[in-house]
């Protein structure tokens, strides 16, 4: 959830002008704060597995 923006080897799969967490989802403002709240959680993350256990909680919370 909202990590491409945040993995360099993922940008790459993406053209220059939206790659990057502020880039990310620019088309789709109603999801910038949910993105926000996940990036400090997949930043500080001990494994993938849990980033997904907080995410879903953050996400199902509502954002």
């Amino acid at each position: 959830m909202f990590i491409l923006g945040l993995e360099p080897t993922l940008n790459k799969l993406w053209i220059p002008n939206t790659q990057g967490i502020d880039r990310y989802l620019k088309n789709y403002p109603q999801l910038f704060k949910l993105r926000d709240e996940l990036k400090p959680i997949y930043l500080d993350k001990k494994s993938f597995l849990d980033y997904l256990t907080a995410a879903v909680t953050v996400a199902s919370i509502g954002g």
